[in-house]
């Protein structure tokens, strides 16, 4: 139980671990973290995708993204 004296000596014996493990610790990169490094590592005119979209045909159906935003 949150408090107790057994949870906060295995608290206590987490963090001394976590203390002298960190840097044996390795954390694999969020997907976000993916996605961020791949959009900066490419090249890209937002300008172009912009001018791109206005020439697109219209969606199928009746739905629009609108629709799923509200």
């Amino acid at each position: 139980m949150e408090g107790s004296r057994d949870y906060q000596s295995l608290l206590g014996k987490a963090q001394e671990y976590y203390i002298k493990h960190r840097d044996s610790v390795h954390c694999e990169p969020t997907v976000g973290q993916e996605i961020l490094d791949l959009l900066n590592s490419m090249e890209y005119d937002v300008e172009e995708f912009k001018k791109a979209e206005s020439s697109l045909p219209p969606a199928d159906g009746k739905l629009t993204v609108r629709d799923y935003l509200f």
